[in-house]
């Protein structure tokens, strides 16, 4: 349940109104570790109804309530749970029950009747009303989803889906969990750059996963160990990643492959780089450069085009071969001997190529297309930074003090900056 009503307590008693700090959802107790979970408010607890013990809302189920050391409640919302409870919809209140309605309306009368339903729940044994996630545990209720076993602190948000027999996990990189809104342009610098691996236990048993890539739809069987209770597996996540893991429906036959990978060679591929500048010259550079360093490309939102050649010995392994490019900002378009090898637009910028290498000469063309913030700052620069339309001037100010507009000469980072190898 979301507590709006004491988030609006807490402003009028503690500080006064602050934007955007107080668009953000309360961080829940750290009881509902392990779980995932939907926001309810009054307005939808008013159309629930209760389906084989459980909330249902629309189409989805729901395996409990949560009141999460809620203070305020609307008589009604308490009514409202109070009646599902009776058709035995698990209540889990964590701290103490709510103790008064919000505003003024009924007086000491309705903050009396308020207590009264919940101590009713409590002394009642016909109902399913737990005070802790252990108790509600200890009474058969659900597991934890997901169990972080290493590193023992991390914090990560997923979803889990049920569809058609199929278990579906969405588990975005651990950083997701740390992002405010709005986000500034410059944060995006502050992103990991090394892969964080984390060793998990999901809520599923007796089939085995699937690593899905969502862009290109390709399927992989995914290493893991079933213990009766949970599925382990490790997950690696590079900056930025997300992973889609899929457990099929039970007893359809997992037929994914492995993962290809690269094995221990590696080739650095250093150039020199012939460049097709903006006004279509084509100029040699030896080393990679950001284009905030070069006065010519400072102000360029666009695309360049990196051509270089390479050379690959006789007699190579066979096995997959994979382009690294390191660090792209932002898009990256790749051509490996005139063929479409893709296009990533985030990190990892890998390619698998080896079915276009070849013995002897190769050649490669990067295109890298960068954002338009530069270019936008550039305008900003020369003309002066803009109220945002509509905003009256204490608001624009207020804009400004919070720090949501960059300042003029700030610059993202752009272009091919590597650096770029070949494994296989």
């Amino acid at each position: 349940y979301y507590a709006i009503h004491d988030h609006w307590r807490d402003v009028v008693d503690k500080h006064p109104f602050r934007w955007p700090e107080m668009k953000d959802a309360p961080r829940p107790s750290l009881e509902l570790g392990g779980y995932t979970f939907d926001w309810v408010n009054d307005e939808a607890l008013a159309h629930t109804a209760a389906s084989e013990r459980r909330l249902q809302v629309g189409a989805q189920t729901y395996h409990a309530i949560v009141l999460d050391h809620v203070r305020y409640l609307p008589l009604e919302t308490a009514k409202r749970l109070h009646a599902l409870a009776g058709a035995g919809v698990p209540l889990i209140i964590l701290g103490d029950p709510p103790q008064r309605v919000p505003g003024l309306a009924g007086g000491s009368e309705a903050n009396a009747r308020l207590r009264s339903l919940f101590a009713d729940l409590l002394s009642r044994d016909d109902v399913r009303v737990y005070r802790s996630m252990e108790a509600y545990r200890a009474a058969g209720g659900l597991p934890p989803d997901v169990v972080v076993d290493d590193p023992k602190d991390a914090m990560i948000w997923w979803a889990h889906r049920r569809v058609e027999g199929a278990d579906v996990y969405f588990i975005p990189h651990p950083a997701v969990t740390q992002l405010r809104y709005p986000i500034p342009y410059r944060d995006g610098n502050a992103r990991p750059s090394a892969p964080t691996r984390l060793r998990l236990r999901l809520r599923v048993t007796e089939r085995a996963p699937q690593l899905w890539d969502a862009e290109s739809g390709t399927m992989w069987a995914l290493p893991a160990c079933d213990d009766g209770a949970y599925t382990h597996l490790e997950l690696t996540f590079e900056p930025n990643r997300a992973h889609v893991i899929v457990f099929p429906p039970a007893g359809v036959p997992n037929t994914a492959p492995p993962r290809p990978s690269a094995g221990g060679h590696e080739m650095a591929i250093t150039g020199p780089w012939r460049i097709t500048l903006p006004d279509g010259t084509v100029e040699e550079w030896v080393d990679l450069r950001d284009w905030r360093d070069d006065p010519r490309l400072r102000d360029f939102s666009g695309t360049l085009s990196y051509l270089t050649t390479f050379e690959l010995p006789e007699g190579l392994p066979p096995g997959p071969a994979f382009l690294d490019l390191g660090r792209v900002e932002v898009t990256a378009e790749v051509r490996v001997n005139g063929e479409y090898a893709g296009v990533r637009l985030w990190a990892p910028y890998r390619f698998q190529v080896d079915r276009w290498l070849r013995a002897g000469h190769n050649e490669i063309e990067v295109r890298v297309s960068n954002l338009l913030y530069n270019a936008v700052q550039g305008r900003c620069e020369r003309e002066g930074t803009r109220p945002i339309p509509g905003l009256r001037p204490g608001e624009w100010e207020q804009v400004l003090a919070m720090g949501l507009v960059d300042p003029v000469a700030e610059r993202r980072p752009s272009g091919l900056l590597g650096p770029v190898r070949l494994r296989w």
